[in-house]
């Protein structure tokens, strides 16, 4: 048995003549020797055998290559609802006839924002001016498998008719190899739900002519050439707006502050209003008033935001174990705090850190989208991740909890003291509320409720 030497690489590099046949590079066989085995393919041994003079054609075609995919966006969404400015923002950089200055967008905001939805919308506007292809990536990072880069460049070289025997191992040249295939077109490529800067870097083409939309939990501050487009709750008008049209309503003027105490209920977030307008719009029995009022009664206000394999809960989740667990303690202490906002120095005190810890924690929760900041140095909670906090401080200790809520009153006790002291020491006839140079507000010294 002589085993065959390898083919030579195809010149060609996605396509292949597979059906000339392979012949031995051994001499020929002598009469009687046997017959000549000859392999079609690109896979297969060739070898030599005693026997009859005859030949033998053993037919191995190799796999077809993939068909090249023109879109696999899903599908619009017909009920979407408001998002006019942002969608003229994503729009407005792709106008036929010049060349976008703008060629990466990062849509990024707290769970169940409706990230997605807004990506899906403006893709689907978008397609005409991208005529080589559209992409749309699920990196699932906030799932139980979340995808690995060299993965899907895997997948999207597949999705350009690129033999899969030809892909390289490695994610750099992966990466090279996807960048130079799209040298030239006009693609559109959504990757949505990404973790990080670093995970989305290889998969960006460096063709301005290619738009990127990119969906993320987190600010991706530190991705080069993006634009990013924040993306809050909606206004009061467009959610109002979108629960009616899921709840497949005609509502009179009387149902309108029931359905204003909807959208309240659901703290404007697109995926709370999807999930409690469908719940109406199947129970056909009752009132949109005495459906809202029999939510707003309920003890489980995130239970009553659940529909189907849909719930603000399990959104919330996926992003509140991804934390450190010392930011999950931080987190679950936010839950405690009994006003509408806090500061650093609050902060600090109520998680027992220190104030420059207690910051860089807050701009972290911030990056993260887990809590606003309305004022510079003032972050707030939204109301449903408020309650969500609220709810997981449950799993602290009783006396720890005891001690938190000790130490923030006895923060502000103080810093209302510090504070008194000030006022009641200083002349009339100067400020009281300008610092002396050299000092700041908020700093121990000159009344730390500047900033509290």
């Amino acid at each position: 048995m002589t085993p065959a030497s390898p083919a030579d690489p195809d010149p060609a590099g996605d396509e292949h003549d597979d059906t000339t046949p392979h012949r031995l590079d051994t001499p020929p066989a002598a009469a009687g020797d046997g017959p000549v085995v000859e392999v079609h393919g690109s896979s297969g041994i060739a070898f030599q055998l005693g026997g009859s003079h005859n030949t033998q054609h053993i037919h191995q075609p190799a796999p077809p290559p993939p068909i090249p995919r023109g879109s696999d966006l899903p599908r619009d969404i017909a009920e979407f609802t408001g998002r006019h400015d942002e969608l003229q923002r994503l729009v407005e950089t792709a106008q036929a006839g010049r060349t976008p200055l703008i060629t990466i967008h990062t849509v990024d905001g707290m769970p169940g924002v409706g990230k997605t939805a807004l990506a899906t919308r403006a893709a689907h506007l978008l397609t005409d001016r991208y005529p080589d292809g559209h992409r749309f990536v699920r990196l699932n990072t906030h799932t139980t498998t979340p995808a690995q880069p060299a993965t899907v460049l895997a997948e999207l070289l597949r999705s350009l008719g690129i033999d899969p025997r030809n892909i390289p191992d490695s994610i750099d040249e992966r990466a090279s190899m996807w960048r130079d295939r799209l040298a030239g077109r006009r693609m559109l490529l959504v990757l949505d739900d990404a973790a990080t800067a670093a995970q989305v870097e290889p998969l960006i083409p460096a063709n301005r002519e290619c738009l990127v939309i990119i969906t993320s939990r987190r600010r991706l501050l530190d991705l080069d050439g993006a634009r990013p487009l924040p993306l809050a709750p909606m206004p009061p008008d467009q959610a109002a707006e979108l629960f009616v049209r899921l709840s497949r309503r005609t509502p009179t003027p009387g149902d309108q502050p029931a359905i204003d105490k909807a959208v309240d209920l659901c703290g404007h977030l697109p995926l709370a209003i999807t999930i409690l307008a469908a719940r109406l719009a199947v129970q056909a029995a009752w009132t949109i008033t005495e459906f809202v009022d029999e939510v707003a009664a309920s003890q489980d206000r995130l239970g009553e935001l659940e529909a189907g394999d849909r719930a603000v809960n399990t959104a919330f989740d996926f992003s509140y174990h991804h934390l450190g667990p010392d930011l999950q303690r931080l987190y679950r202490r936010l839950g405690l705090h009994p006003g509408p906002d806090t500061d650093p120095y609050a902060t600090a005190a109520l998680d027992n850190i220190p104030h420059d810890l207690a910051r860089r924690r807050l701009r972290e929760l911030h990056t993260l989208h887990l809590i606003d900041e309305p004022a510079p140095r003032r972050y707030r909670l939204h109301d449903l991740l408020r309650h969500y906090a609220h709810i997981h401080t449950h799993h602290d200790p009783p006396h720890e909890r005891d001690q938190a809520l000790t130490r923030l009153l006895d923060y502000y006790t103080h810093t209302a003291q510090q504070a008194d002291h000030h006022l009641t020491h200083t002349p009339l006839h100067i400020s009281r509320c300008r610092p002396r140079p050299g000092q700041h507000p908020g700093r121990p010294g000159f009344g730390a409720a500047a900033d509290g």
